[in-house]
């Protein structure tokens, strides 16, 4: 009795790199610019991503034909035996393999290198928490495979004031909810006009202590 292996998982899936943003509600309201660094694997420049020097190449490992893995009989049970995928010892699953020799002496055969970059991420007003900025081919490099991207996940702290609703921000003013139907404008804070707004107290809902204010900044 033999089990069928499972092929190997492909190799030239490109890189995604997912990092967060912190972020204030004064940042998404605002518009603001973060500088994030990025720490990430790139080919190396003195081999060009080969791994070898002076333009040498690595050659396909003969013990597993190039595929990084060797297929073993092991006993399955009583007069069983099955089939099971194991790394080739040789090339250590590279599927290829080079002379100490031959080796770039930059990476070391590695064909990678490490890298730090710094990405300039724009937000721009009205952004929203978990909102994503895609930056296109600045993920990790691989040879033969095209470079991914890096995707920003914005991540809105809490604010001790106001909540977002959509395009509305709410906030508690204290009192009751008879003083605040159909009255005049009241001053209250607010994150644009200079940290004060004229507020139109259109209610969301109500508690016995507590009024929810849509509040719409008159500057």
């Amino acid at each position: 009795m033999a089990h069928h292996p499972r092929p190997p998982p492909p190799q030239n899936k490109r890189h995604i790199t997912h990092t967060t943003a912190q972020l204030t509600l004064n940042d998404l309201y605002s518009g603001s610019t973060r500088k994030i660094k990025l720490a990430r694997q790139v080919l190396c420049p003195e081999c060009s991503g080969t791994g070898g020097k002076n333009g040498i190449k690595p050659k396909p490992c003969q013990p597993c034909g190039g595929k990084g893995f060797q297929m073993q009989l092991r006993p399955f049970g009583p007069g069983m035996m099955t089939q099971v995928q194991v790394r080739c010892s040789s090339c250590g699953g590279a599927g290829e393999t080079m002379r100490q020799q031959d080796r770039c002496t930059g990476c070391k055969g590695e064909k990678l290198v490490p890298d730090k970059k710094i990405l300039e991420v724009h937000i721009d007003k009205g952004m929203e928490d978990e909102q994503r900025i895609t930056f296109a081919g600045e993920s990790n490099q691989e040879p033969g495979v095209p470079t991914g991207d890096v995707v920003i996940i914005l991540d809105q702290r809490e604010h001790e004031t106001f909540k977002r609703q959509g395009n509305d921000l709410l906030m508690q003013m204290v009192g009751g909810v008879q003083s605040h139907v159909a009255a005049p404008p009241r001053r209250a804070p607010h994150l644009g006009c200079g940290g004060l707004a004229a507020v139109w107290g259109s209610i969301c809902f109500a508690t016995r202590q507590y009024l929810f204010c849509r509040t719409r900044p008159q500057c």
